[in-house]
């Protein structure tokens, strides 16, 4: 199965992957960069990996969370599945649900896994309507990036979105114009302190994303002053690299 799982895990070409705006700074100037890939693009790469007949998925529901299986078939014969699974999302509700979990289920069979490891740097973005977007300029200069990550095959003709889509690692929205409060040093101090207190509990990379992506974390991240936020950002890098993706992986 190693031939099948190289394929899995390859990259992307870089124009294949898509970035959206996370955090941003207090002058709306700069925001973080967080690739992703299309759920689509999640399909392709199993057909590619292993065949349109040797891949198969599925979605549960509980009534809050969907889980997608994915299973893939062996040289051997049997199958074998992998899961994980994700809420509603603000933009798409049960729609971006059941996408989120098929693209967080293929990073279990390693598809995408790489973008987690790649940088998300803090780049000029720019309004559009109620949403900030990365302009042509940023998004050049993250494609050479990824574009100078060993293994990346070049880019394919199509188009590249700035915005929307479905995001590898959270709910696939741009980051709202909700007004920012402005803090002191002290609150803004204060309140990094309880944010990295609250993502110290989380025991997997998946209880981690699930948390992050929750609208009061959203605000509280963004309500912090540009120091606070680097500081924050480069502490969530940090558990992020630690954890394991599920308990069963860390068992």
């Amino acid at each position: 199965m190693n031939d099948i799982t190289a394929k899995l895990a390859a990259p992307f070409p870089a124009n294949v992957v898509s970035w959206r705006v996370g955090p941003t700074t207090k002058d709306k100037a700069k925001g973080m960069a967080l690739a992703y890939i299309d759920a689509r693009d999640v399909m392709n790469r199993l057909d590619e990996a292993c065949g349109p007949f040797g891949w198969q998925s599925r979605h549960e529901t509980d009534g809050k969370k969907v889980t997608c299986h994915i299973g893939i078939r062996a040289p051997e014969g049997e199958w074998v599945w992998k899961s994980d699974g994700a809420g509603e999302t603000d933009t798409e509700g049960e729609k971006g649900s059941y996408s989120d979990s098929l693209k967080r289920a293929a990073v279990s069979w390693g598809v995408g896994r790489y973008l987690y490891d790649v940088d998300s740097p803090w780049v000029p973005i720019e309004a559009r309507g109620s949403s900030y977007v990365l302009p042509e300029t940023s998004l050049h200069t993250l494609r050479q990036t990824l574009q100078r990550i060993p293994g990346t095959p070049a880019s394919r003709i199509r188009p590249t979105p700035s915005t929307g889509g479905e995001e590898l690692t959270g709910t696939g929205s741009t980051t709202p114009t909700t007004e920012r409060k402005t803090a002191t040093p002290e609150e803004s101090a204060a309140a990094r302190q309880k944010l990295m207190g609250l993502m110290a509990k989380a025991t997997t990379r998946t209880s981690l994303r699930t948390w992050a992506d929750g609208a009061k974390v959203q605000a509280a991240i963004e309500g912090l002053t540009d120091k606070d936020g680097a500081m924050f950002a480069a502490e969530f890098k940090k558990r992020w690299e630690a954890l394991p993706e599920s308990l069963a992986m860390a068992g």
